[in-house]
């Protein structure tokens, strides 16, 4: 990431055409910064401080997860076909989860 800053001598032109000509660089900085709130509050201590709201935030790993894969799908230029594996996976487990959710609440 810094590389692509020094590399086009910190130009924001530059650097934003490098951001709309590349879009898994946007998608993967966002994946990136959506996991910065769940590391911050990964402590027992900031369970505690938290209480359900800690659960909340902590809910963002699907959008995080969701972003990553649509990094890694956008980053492969021929072969998307080990991403899309990786895709399918998340989507299995997203709805072996939410599945169990209804079970358990019903």
């Amino acid at each position: 990431m810094v590389y692509i800053f020094i590399d086009r001598n910190l130009s924001i032109l530059n650097i934003t055409d490098d951001f709309m000509g590349r879009p898994y660089i946007i998608a993967g900085m966002v994946a990136f910064l959506s996991l910065v709130p769940l590391a911050v509050t990964s402590t027992k201590k900031s369970q505690i401080k938290l209480g359900l709201v800690w659960k909340k935030i902590h809910r963002l790993i699907y959008f995080s997860a969701l972003s990553v894969l649509i990094h890694f799908i956008w980053q492969m230029k021929l072969d998307v076909s080990i991403p899309m594996l990786y895709l399918i996976g998340f989507i299995v487990i997203v709805l072996i989860k939410f599945h169990k959710k209804e079970i358990s609440t019903s």
